[in-house]
């Protein structure tokens, strides 16, 4: 008799181990293939993690396991999902971050093939093909064109017949011609041509060089913006092509992709897979199924194509590696990087971290020499960096302007217009308005479930919560004390674009955040728009701040730079930094001379100051010291330890319980909390959390997964753990 190991399709720690199973001799199981079980009077789906032969029988194993052992109902899939390197992964994964095992399946697996018993399942593309099978029967001068015209073809697909349907369905009647369904994959990348390598400057030619030489895994390529970086991941993609491996390239938003993948397609013949959240469930399947069918040599994708099953790999690129988007912040809580290092030791690959301004952990690896450090100082053929103008708002205040732009930005802006050149605006922030209150209470309207004030889209008349998407109609009448003196406060990039087109009427404006980009292709549409100069003004959030290339820009102008600089979070500094020091690089990046201009109320800040000299050394040094006076990572490591549950005295009890034991058992680990976090209430939980601060972190860790141990049995309150949380 077979006996299979099963893990349940529930996320939870508490059943966080797999569960044995009857194998029906009818079927044919083997590990890693997603079957229909019975758990608990549910049906519900698992996935096999092993399978043994005992010779006991079920009566017998029934007494031995003290219950009723179940059969397996049905067998979901042919053969297992992935291969032997990604289940390794989930192993990884599962022991760094401590989440269950079934999680981690679910992170890696694509939406159609998690071990899930959702609705989401990828629907497969047939088309319909034609093609002569006999030319014995007599046909009319109509018939025979049709016939002449896919003899000449060999096959063609009846989308591109301009035939009519019915003289085609008489001569497959006939048996003159014979119809073919096929499943087929769904085209993702339009034919971009071809385009020229071109000739390395001395500077890229010696940081290849040096990345190739390099004894270490990992590569931290520093470089100015529009110091040639992308050009030195072309050439190392094509190396690793010639000697038969295979390239994994990674951006950070959805955003990047589409350059990217026009830089790629353009210079390689190989087949290429595109992996990331803006892909359907059916998409993502073709993809999967090509890359795990070994028909690809290259993979671009965000945060989740790390997990791609793609073999033999020579090189994995992290474009932009200081953006926090390569963290995933709810469990399993993972970063892109240290996959990608895990992944790198297993080819006998080479990791290139790429950035203008490297995340001060990267940076500390590489001067301790964990990695090795590339330098790329100067921009292509030695063009000099934006010049950048800090503009107190201040003194605007005190001069009357009362404007969301300064005189100075207004002034540039006419002068970019005039001379036929583009515009960037950066506000990072999406909506029309921050929150909306009454006037005469000050009742703020906030999201029923996550206790967060919603924010208003003007242009739908609603209020939204950008946790949970709840939303409502703009209200009339305060639910407080019933007056009608209902405003909005703050500042979006739709206000923005409202007033840019109040001030300058002529201006052709596009605008670029989450909003405007939620339907497909839209963003694609807007970066093609604006690269084609049909429009003048970009407007947007961080999107709009990494690694797009856009001639005609030359000014860019940064709204309100204050916003993240003052937000409860150790990081705050170094990502307003970075996201200044990005967005300011955006221009100037052909033979124009760049501006940039900062609008802040805190001029005399060292991030503002450092940002507009885009100095990164200089703001590294300041930044670094800060860090090791407080004992921030990376002379620390943090992580949070998360509680929820619907009664917030039980779940803030048990973390304050916790906090107790923890202090008990290290004095070494230092403890913030318990405090509710940014987000107090979401989806009708309370949350509650502590956040630990420590060095040992093998030690620390086994502590942790003896907390979890002890509150799996807690049905009332969950707990999930978050190491270096990037997000509060």
């Amino acid at each position: 008799m077979k006996v299979a190991k099963v893990y349940i399709e529930y996320g939870s720690l508490k059943v966080n181990r797999p569960f044995d199973y009857l194998v029906p001799e009818n079927i044919n199981i083997t590990k890693g293939v997603r079957v229909f079980i019975n758990f608990n009077h549910a049906k519900i789906v698992g996935y096999v993690v092993d399978v043994y032969e005992t010779h006991k029988s079920e009566e017998e194993l029934n007494d031995e396991f003290g219950y009723e052992l179940k059969y397996i109902e049905k067998v979901l899939d042919d053969k297992p999902l992935i291969n032997d390197e990604i289940e390794e992964i989930v192993h990884y994964l599962q022991e760094e971050t401590m989440s269950s095992l079934i999680k981690c399946y679910q992170t890696v697996l694509p939406p159609s093939l998690k071990p899930s018993s959702s609705k989401i399942k990828a629907s497969k593309l047939i088309k319909k093909y034609y093609k002569v099978l006999s030319t014995d029967y007599k046909l009319n001068e109509g018939q025979r064109e049709i016939v002449d015209y896919i003899l000449q073809k060999g096959e063609v697909c009846k989308d591109d017949l301009e035939f009519s349907a019915s003289r085609i369905k008489t001569l497959v009647n006939k048996g003159v011609l014979e119809e073919v369904e096929r499943e087929e994959y769904r085209t993702l990348i339009k034919d971009f041509g071809k385009s020229k390598w071109k000739k390395l400057t001395n500077g890229q030619i010696d940081a290849l060089n040096q990345i190739r030489n390099s004894d270490n895994n990992v590569v931290l390529l520093e470089g100015v913006t529009g110091s040639g970086k992308t050009e030195i991941y072309l050439h190392l993609i094509k190396e690793v092509i010639e000697q038969g491996k295979n390239a994994l390239v990674l951006v950070p938003e959805i955003a990047l992709t589409p350059l990217i993948i026009k830089r790629i397609s353009e210079r390689f013949d190989e087949n290429i897979a595109i992996f990331h959240s803006g892909l359907n469930a059916s998409e993502k399947y073709d993809e999967y199924r090509k890359i795990i069918n070994k028909e690809v040599r290259i993979v671009i994708g965000t945060r989740s194509a790390i997990f791609v099953p793609l073999e033999n790999i020579g090189i994995i690129i992290l474009d932009e590696e200081h953006s926090e988007s390569y963290k995933q912040d709810n469990s399993p809580s993972y970063h892109a990087k240290d996959i990608a290092v895990f992944r790198s030791n297993v080819h006998n690959a080479k990791v290139v971290l790429g950035s203008a301004t490297p995340s001060l952990e990267s940076k500390v690896r590489a001067l301790t020499g964990q990695y090795t450090q590339v330098i790329l100082p100067n921009r292509i053929n030695n063009q000099n960096l934006p010049t950048t103008q800090i503009v107190d708002m201040n003194l605007e205040l005190k001069k009357g302007n009362y404007s969301i732009f300064s005189e100075s930005l207004l002034e540039k802006i006419e002068d970019r217009l005039n001379k036929n050149e583009q515009v960037i605006l950066l506000l990072n922030k999406r909506g029309y308005a921050s929150y909306v209150s009454c006037r005469k209470c000050h009742y703020v309207f906030k999201c029923p479930s996550c206790d967060v004030s919603l924010t208003y889209h003007k242009k739908d008349e609603t209020l939204k919560c950008h946790y949970c998407g709840y939303s409502q109609n703009y209200p009339s009448i305060c639910p407080s004390c019933c007056s009608n003196s209902i405003r909005y406060i703050g500042l979006g990039t739709q206000k923005i674009e409202e007033e840019i087109k109040k001030k300058f009427k002529e201006a052709r404006t596009i605008r670029m955040d989450y909003d405007s980009t939620s339907k497909k292709y839209s963003l694609e549409k807007i970066l093609e728009d604006f690269d084609n100069h049909k429009y003048d003004i970009l407007i947007g959030t961080q999107m709009i701040a990494k690694g797009l290339d856009f001639p005609l820009v030359t000014l860019v102008g940064v709204i309100n730079a204050d916003i993240g600089l003052y937000l409860n979070d150790f990081r705050a500094g170094e990502r307003t930094y970075q996201l200044l020091t990005q967005v300011i690089g955006r221009s100037g990046r052909e033979n124009k001379k760049g501006e940039a201009l900062i609008q802040t109320y805190t001029p005399e800040n060292y991030v503002i100051r450092e940002a507009s000299k885009q100095d990164y050394n200089d703001f590294f040094r300041s930044e670094v010291i800060y860090r090791k006076e407080r004992n921030y990572p990376p002379f620390s490591i943090f992580a949070t330890l998360m509680f929820k549950g619907r009664n917030y005295d039980e779940t803030y009890l048990l973390a304050d319980n916790m906090k107790k034991y923890i202090e008990q058992r290290d004095k070494d680990i230092f403890i913030f909390g318990p405090v509710s976090p940014y987000i107090a209430k979401e989806n009708n939980l309370y949350k509650v959390k502590l956040t630990l601060k420590y060095k040992d972190s093998k030690k620390t860790l086994k502590l942790i997964k003896e907390l979890i141990e002890s509150i799996n049995n807690n049905t009332k309150v969950s707990l999930s753990v978050i190491i270096d949380p990037y997000q509060d």
